[in-house]
């Protein structure tokens, strides 16, 4: 089964931030609204030398990166 893992990180805080695991049946719209409290994150960037790593960033400067593995 594939595994979704979120990081979280605030500008704020140190670099030491918390792994969250969703099984991907969940539904990423709703949990990014639950977590940033808005409808549509903006995607920042793919990184080019991890393509399987999305970063998107929030107007709460929370960054979110979602790592997909398969």
């Amino acid at each position: 089964m594939d595994i979704i893992k979120l990081k979280m990180k605030n500008d704020n805080e140190n670099r030491n931030a918390n792994n969250i695991t969703f099984l991907q049946g969940s539904r990423l719209s709703s949990l990014f609204k639950k977590l940033t409290k808005i409808e549509t994150p903006k995607l920042v960037a793919a990184n080019k030398t991890y393509p399987k790593m999305i970063s998107i960033i929030s107007p709460s400067s929370i960054y979110f990166s979602l790592y997909l593995s398969y």
